[in-house]
């Protein structure tokens, strides 16, 4: 139990392996019957703990992802609805000489897809060279016994989707509203 635990000479728990003659409920009712007064527990019992603490943990990271999710979608719509207004006289230069609406949108989206692209890309590279080696050699002391953090490619890739999609639609509304408006209005800002 030491090994399991990583501690030494401070047992405040012990580990009874059975043989395969014998089940987990009868060993356990065994050590009771011994007068043991401390909770006995089987395997299942103690897995059961593990279960929950796995999807406490699970329920905690899509919770911290969804935020994740809207501070991005939050920040990329400041971006672009900044560098929008920032080209308004361009924006309605170009709608004068007869460039398609779509055309003004998709370039807003494209630029807002590309910044996810490389904060899709510079946030996997320090995850998967930084931070998870460095939990694995520094795991992260909790009551159950250590954890490290890894990200596995199949999560990575649908929290990249996720972000993707924030970034198109969080540039395409400030991009649409924008280029709805007046010719006049945009050259002149009236």
């Amino acid at each position: 139990m030491e090994e399991i635990l990583g501690v030494k000479n401070l047992a405040n728990e012990i580990a009874v392996k059975t043989t395969s003659d014998i089940s987990e409920e009868d060993a356990r009712m065994k050590l009771l019957s011994l007068g043991i007064k401390e909770e006995v527990r089987t395997w299942h019992e103690f897995a059961g703990m593990l279960k929950t603490i796995e999807s406490t943990l699970k329920m905690l990271r899509n919770a911290f992802s969804v935020i994740g999710l809207l501070i991005a979608f939050v920040i990329i719509f400041v971006v672009i609805y900044v560098n929008i207004v920032n080209k308004k006289r361009q924006i309605g230069v170009q709608k004068a000489i007869g460039i398609d609406q779509k055309v003004i949108i998709t370039s807003f989206v494209i630029q807002a897809v590309l910044y996810s692209f490389i904060g899709i890309t510079l946030g996997y590279l320090i995850m998967h060279y930084i931070i998870s080696p460095y939990t694995i050699v520094h795991p992260l002391q909790i009551a159950v016994g250590p954890i490290s953090l890894i990200l596995e490619n199949s999560e990575a890739l649908s929290r990249a989707f996720l972000l993707s999609l924030a970034a198109i639609i969080g540039s395409f509304i400030p991009a649409y509203s924008l280029s709805k408006k007046g010719l006049l209005e945009l050259i002149w800002g009236k």
